[in-house]
């Protein structure tokens, strides 16, 4: 049992390494000590920390979830023809995703992703509505 975490860490940590080293422009294998520092450092928090990370979770991806939802049925004829315009950055999903958890992990009346889910898919159908009116 340990060897298959052994192994499976280990490609993680490759390629933590090798990433950083390519976002920082820097030799890999520091960029793997320092990735491996952070992610020992992270797990210890998380082990203590599990059930409020599973709460973060919780009130973060149904928001995500969300925006992909409401964006397919807002653009289907787009989806179904090919036609979708790229977007590098759509502000307003971003926007969506970080409101809805904040107000997910926040409000304490009703069903926290429920809330999350509202309040992103508002900032989303506004946004989306503002940009096709430019």
């Amino acid at each position: 049992m340990g060897s298959t975490i052994w192994t499976t860490n280990d490609n993680a940590l490759y390629t933590a390494g090798l990433g950083l080293a390519n976002i920082f422009n820097k030799r890999k294998k520091p960029m793997v000590l320092i990735s491996g520092v952070i992610g020992t450092l992270l797990s210890v928090w998380l082990y203590y920390n599990f059930c409020g990370w599973l709460n973060i979770l919780n009130c973060t991806l149904p928001p995500v979830g969300i925006i992909l939802v409401v964006s397919y049925f807002m653009n289907k004829k787009a989806y179904d023809t090919n036609t979708f315009k790229i977007v590098t950055v759509n502000w307003f999903a971003v926007a969506g995703v970080v409101l809805g958890a904040v107000v997910a992990n926040v409000v304490t009346w009703g069903i926290a992703s429920i809330n999350g889910m509202v309040v992103a898919a508002l900032c989303y159908v506004i946004g989306e509505l503002v940009s096709k009116n430019k």
